[in-house]
């Protein structure tokens, strides 16, 4: 004789995710209770914080640390829009002590970043 059990869609959702043998256990729990949104926000929040770390380190001179500076800080934009205002914002006391050109490099990388997000606007547009 079978017996059958009545779980909710969540919490049969939440069962296989802890017994399915394809996933570990720790990778299971550790993403259950973050929402999108959440996990976005702490994304683009960890990028524009390793702008700032690349931005006031001694790495600086060069060209190539100063874009991925720029396309981390564009890629927290990408993310979450309304970082974009604070991302400049917060970037513009520590790009002040640099020179002209090295600023372009950092606004190169920050609109490369951002080229996806140009191109969704084009096509999806009026």
């Amino acid at each position: 004789m079978r017996s059958s059990v009545r779980t909710s869609p969540s919490s049969a959702l939440s069962v296989s995710r802890l017994t399915s043998p394809s996933r570990s256990r720790s990778s299971s729990t550790r993403l259950a209770g973050v929402r999108s949104s959440e996990g976005t926000a702490v994304l683009a929040i960890a990028l524009l914080l390793w702008a700032h770390l690349i931005l006031s380190s001694d790495a600086v001179r060069r060209s190539a640390a100063l874009f991925v500076t720029g396309a981390l800080a564009g890629g927290a934009a990408l993310f979450r829009p309304e970082l974009a205002p604070v991302a400049v914002l917060s970037s513009l006391s520590l790009a002040l002590a640099l020179t002209a050109p090295q600023r372009l490099t950092i606004i190169v990388g920050f609109a490369v970043a951002l080229a996806p997000l140009a191109l969704h606007v084009v096509v999806a547009g009026p």
